[in-house]
């Protein structure tokens, strides 16, 4: 199973107990559970340009044309007050040319955190 399947089995499953078990307190638990289990599987995979961009500016891991891996950030605003806008993941090299095209992105990771007691 792929985690779009799951996704859909996790969103069918929400639709359902919105439908037969109402908002009991129970029933809220499983569809957070739902939501967050959804949220895990979409984070965890290449979201192709095509189908969507980012709607924050945070930083992403992106994968280029050229078969690499980058840290980008999308820009969707204007950012100089000359009216020069600069839109999109911003360009590679010293005269303003992308020379590796964005194909596929998706969020960073969360970041490393030492557990407790690993070091006891």
């Amino acid at each position: 199973m792929t985690n779009e399947e799951a996704c859909e089995k996790f969103k069918e499953q929400i639709k359902f107990l919105d439908y037969y078990a109402g908002d009991c307190d129970e029933t809220v638990k499983q569809k957070e559970a739902y939501n967050k289990a959804i949220s895990v599987l979409e984070r965890d995979r290449w979201i192709p340009v095509t189908e969507r961009l980012p709607e924050d500016e945070s930083d992403k891991l992106v994968y280029t044309s050229r078969g690499r891996y980058r840290i980008k950030q999308y820009i969707n605003h204007k950012i100089t007050p000359w009216d020069y806008e600069i839109y999109g993941w911003g360009k590679d090299n010293w005269n303003g040319k992308d020379f590796e095209a964005v194909i596929a992105w998706r969020p960073l990771p969360e970041p490393y955190r030492e557990s407790e007691g690993e070091h006891e």
